[in-house]
């Protein structure tokens, strides 16, 4: 009788262990897994990604500074065409310099840098941790021919977004959703594809974008730099 006593309070005891490491339940709860975990998506401050790739055909390198949660310079150099564009945002004003040219932008066209910084913020899912946005889970859906889960993520501003997840792993495989551009409104969506671990962390290291499912952008990360991040003096305008 002991012994039998003894062998189902052993069973009793590892039933309640693999309670404990039950998977997560929801989809919020499995994507930030998969990206590297709350807390460390929450140490993260900024980093500095480069970056080549081709926009409407033409090449370009990319350095891209972004500090969380809304300071962004974007310093572009076209191929063949000597042509640099630099895009600053600090957080309440956006300033944009072509060549020597130097300019603060208009409230419509600051709204557009403003709206790629909540782009980076998807780009990491720290969308899923910012407190000015609220975040719904959706129905199964279907990304680029395949099986997904969504969750739709809005702000304040109007910016909004769907996020779509590999039904399996939970990782994310691109967004959607009406962006602001020079030319108005337009459907964008990104495809995000070839995940390594940098600091950590899960993060795509391609992208592609389609405006209004057309090819627009391709952009190859060649490294991302978590540590020493720019002071906020890094975006100020030059």
């Amino acid at each position: 009788m002991i012994r039998v006593t003894l062998l189902m309070l052993l069973m009793l005891l590892m039933l309640l262990a693999g309670c404990g490491t039950a998977p997560p339940a929801s989809l919020y709860e499995r994507a930030l897994l998969r990206r590297g975990g709350l807390e460390r998506l929450r140490r993260t401050a900024g980093f500095v990604r480069s970056s080549t790739g081709t926009l409407r055909g033409l090449a370009y390198s990319r350095r891209t500074s972004y500090r969380y949660p809304n300071q962004l310079r974007v310093h572009t150099e076209f191929e063949g065409t000597g042509t640099v564009l630099e895009w600053v945002f600090d957080g309440r004003h956006g300033y944009q310099q072509i060549g020597d040219r130097k300019l603060q932008l208009g409230p419509e066209q600051a709204r557009i840098i403003r709206n790629q910084c909540l782009d980076e913020s998807v780009f990491w899912l720290l969308v899923l941790t910012d407190p000015n946005l609220t975040v719904a889970e959706l129905d199964s859906a279907e990304f680029q021919g395949r099986p997904a889960r969504a969750m739709r993520v809005e702000h304040w501003s109007g910016y909004s977004r769907e996020l779509f997840f590999d039904q399996d792993s939970s990782e994310l495989l691109g967004s959607q959703g009406l962006t602001w551009t020079q030319e108005g409104r337009v459907m964008t969506t990104t495809v995000y594809s070839d995940y390594q671990y940098q600091g950590g962390l899960r993060l795509p290291m391609s992208q592609e974008t389609l405006v209004d499912g057309q090819p627009h952008a391709r952009e190859t990360h060649h490294s991302i730099r978590l540590s020493g991040i720019p002071e906020a003096e890094e975006f100020q305008f030059r």
